[in-house]
């Protein structure tokens, strides 16, 4: 129990730090499923509302959260200005299975692959998984650690308190 309440502690306070208001993308290459190299700036163009999903193909909990989020995503957000991007960290050597993975679970939002982890290491991204939204001025408006099982719950209610708090 204390080492529950402890680790939960740690988190909050590593929480705290990373979610405070902050230009989010520094420049790095990362690589579409088909090998294309892509930089951070070129994603970065879009204005939209992005939820940025670090997770890697070989945690259980990540490829939940994968899942989860796709659901998320076909069922509420695919019409709207909202993107998800999702980052595989740490499986440069294995493009393939993470085309599979993703092709074979129908995943509809863009999926790049960070080739040793060197934008994870650059946006300070703890472990994985890892959940940020960056707003649509490319700041980190909140960010979430580690797997959340109701995550489509937790986004969408972030969702409506932003744009509740962006309307003129």
């Amino acid at each position: 129990m204390k080492t529950s309440i402890i680790t939960t502690i740690a988190t909050l306070i590593l929480f705290a730090g990373i979610s405070q208001t902050q230009a989010v993308l520094p420049c790095a290459n990362l690589y579409t499923l088909s090998g294309t190299k892509i930089s951070t700036e070129e994603i970065e163009k879009d204005s939209a509302l992005t939820i940025l999903f670090f997770w890697n193909t070989d945690n259980y909990k990540c490829r939940e959260d994968v899942l989860e989020l796709n659901d998320f995503y076909v069922e509420e957000l695919k019409n709207k200005n909202i993107r998800i991007i999702a980052v595989c960290t740490g499986n440069a050597w294995d493009a393939g299975h993470i085309g599979t993975f993703v092709s074979g679970h129908n995943i509809a939002f863009e999926v790049y692959i960070d080739k040793n982890s060197d934008f994870r290491r650059a946006m300070s991204v703890p472990v994985v998984p890892f959940t940020m939204i960056i707003n649509d001025e490319a700041e980190s408006y909140s960010s979430y650690l580690g797997y959340n099982p109701a995550i489509e719950d937790l986004l969408g209610n972030e969702f409506k308190e932003y744009l509740a708090s962006n309307r003129n």
